[in-house]
């Protein structure tokens, strides 16, 4: 017979991934409901690695909702819980990793930059660390890396996190993460102004985007404005321009769907 604590730890599991699931299809306010409700039951459970875990999914949400102060407000209680010292290398990685993306999001480089360096160095001390996750830490520092011009280090470390995807048996050559590193480094080349690179990269990274997301889906509208604002910013218009109204074909699909459905 299932004790009462078993039942709210599968209650904690099955509001998470409810919430995964309305998250992946950018349903964030419905996300939000259900991560609310899975901090709940990680409160009676007890646990602070399955509170962190609510707190920094809530504050995810919160981000793509752009209620930013509460997303970090969020985050840094998070911090408070890593302080005590009771989350492994992975969680404690997983904590910083989103506190940057966050700051990233906030133009706030520098402290993002030492976030994630300090996830990568968690994960580095970490015994069975996360491949998952360590490749979005190394993709993440590669997009630090290409805003400070650092164009050598950001490839190092984005082929690092190619080797992982190819490696792990987690991940592999089909993967949604290689599709996401490939967009990374399909950046990396228009700054290095690489374009026909930049161009094979960026075809591929979307095939692999629209084989696990679907063709139009909101992240990969998203996808096409930032190639079309680094095109943009080195030159490229005319190809700046074809990804804009890419993004806005994806756009006006979704409010038709809206629409119908």
């Amino acid at each position: 017979m299932t004790s009462h604590l078993e039942q709210i730890r599968n209650l904690w599991l099955t509001k998470l991934r409810i919430g995964d699931l309305a998250y992946e299809r950018g349903d964030f306010g419905t996300a939000l409901t259900r991560y609310e409700s899975a901090y709940h039951a990680a409160e009676e459970l007890a646990k602070p690695d399955c509170i962190s875990v609510c707190l920094i999914k809530k504050a995810i949400c919160m981000s793509a909702l752009n209620r930013m102060d509460e997303a970090e407000s969020l985050i840094r209680k998070a911090n408070t819980i890593e302080a005590t010292g009771v989350l492994d290398g992975n969680e404690a990685g997983l904590l910083h990793h989103e506190f940057s993306v966050l700051l990233f999001r906030l133009d706030r480089f520098d402290e993002g930059l030492r976030e994630e360096e300090k996830a990568l160095e968690l994960l580095n001390k970490a015994e069975n660390a996360d491949c998952q996750l360590t490749v979005l830490v190394l993709k993440q520092l590669a997009v630090y890396m290409t805003l400070e011009k650092q164009f050598q280090a950001a490839n190092s470390l984005l082929e690092g996190a190619i080797r992982i995807v190819l490696s792990a048996s987690t991940i592999g050559k089909d993967s949604l993460l290689h599709g996401q590193v490939l967009a990374t480094q399909a950046i990396l080349r228009i700054n290095e102004h690489k374009f026909e690179e930049a161009r094979q990269l960026q075809e591929h990274a979307i095939m692999l985007i629209e084989l696990h997301k679907g063709q139009f889906n909101p992240k990969l509208a998203d996808l096409y404005k930032i190639f079309a604002k680094h095109m943009a910013a080195a030159g490229q218009e005319a190809e700046a321009e074809q990804f804009l109204n890419r993004a806005r074909l994806v756009s006006e699909h979704k409010k038709l769907t809206t629409k119908i459905w």
